[in-house]
């Protein structure tokens, strides 16, 4: 196996879809999916309450991964697997600056992007209890400070506009100010175009579209699971998440798809809402 060892990074929010993306990389025949790594130690004592199945403690390629610096674990498991490349599904900026102080890795990124209206209508659903949404609106406001009065007077889908914008911002301007090379691709176009979207993703990976890709089920190394998402996952199925289409008031519709800062920062990606997701303004 060649001295520099690549791995790809997923980078997204939470609830973007970056399981399925992780699971579409990974069942390539030259890959080896090592799922969010950056759990690890927490996932390896098997915690009852994780939401996620993971393959830390039964293959041998993770054996004892926290006796090494952290900087060290995807070397090790290029070497124990010999896989060409190692997808990792960590997601955060703060892991990624820990793997760059390895000088051996060929880092390459993708950015996953969820529609701001499924996310909203997630958040709306998780942080049902007052004193969490307050939390929520006082960290946002902190964090996006030329917003800051709209986020402390508006309702909760504002709050929650600007929790997404928050956080696709922090990824993109950590991907314009690194060196290293990216791509982008949304969860829509993942979910409804898969075949057509890995064609164009894999070369800049530095791979080829195989088939197996789309058989990913089959894959005995995807390194974590969904525990909600395990039997489809098995089955290599593919099932669009629409559900905000119904959980959202036509007027919150309207708010978010005509948002001004958040139409902004989605034409600087070259992206816009369709009616079943975000899609590329030059498709």
């Amino acid at each position: 196996m060649s001295s520099i060892q690549r791995i790809v990074v997923v980078m997204s929010t939470n609830y973007a879809g970056s399981h399925l993306l992780s699971h579409l990389l990974s069942a390539h025949p030259h890959c080896v999916g090592v799922g969010e790594i950056h759990r690890y130690s927490q996932l390896l004592n098997d915690r009852a309450d994780a939401p996620v199945i993971a393959e830390y403690v039964n293959n041998p390629i993770y054996a004892e991964l926290d006796q090494l610096p952290e900087s060290r674990w995807h070397e090790e498991i290029g070497r124990r697997s010999g896989a060409r490349v190692i997808v990792d599904n960590s997601k955060k900026v703060k892991w990624l600056s820990q793997i760059r102080k390895n000088s051996n890795y060929d880092i390459k990124l993708v950015h996953l992007v969820r529609d701001p209206r499924a996310l909203v209508a997630r958040w709306l659903n998780t942080y049902t209890d007052g004193r969490e949404r307050r939390i929520q609106r006082l960290r946002v406001a902190k964090r996006m400070p030329k917003h800051a009065l709209e986020v402390l007077r508006g309702g909760w889908e504002v709050v929650f506009i600007y929790k997404w914008l928050r956080e696709n911002i922090q990824v993109n301007r950590f991907l314009l100010d690194s060196d290293l090379q990216y791509s982008r691709v949304t969860y829509r176009d993942l979910a409804f175009a898969t075949e057509e979207t890995l064609q164009g993703l894999m070369p800049e990976l530095g791979l080829e579209f195989d088939s197996a890709q789309l058989r990913f089920g089959e894959s005995d190394t995807l390194g974590t699971t969904k525990i909600d998402h395990e039997k489809t996952v098995r089955r290599s199925e593919i099932k669009p998440d629409l559900k905000w289409q119904q959980q959202l008031e036509p007027q919150t519709l309207r708010l978010i798809e005509t948002h001004g800062p958040l139409l902004e920062f989605l034409r600087s990606l070259d992206l816009e809402f369709v009616a079943d997701g975000l899609s590329s303004m030059t498709k």
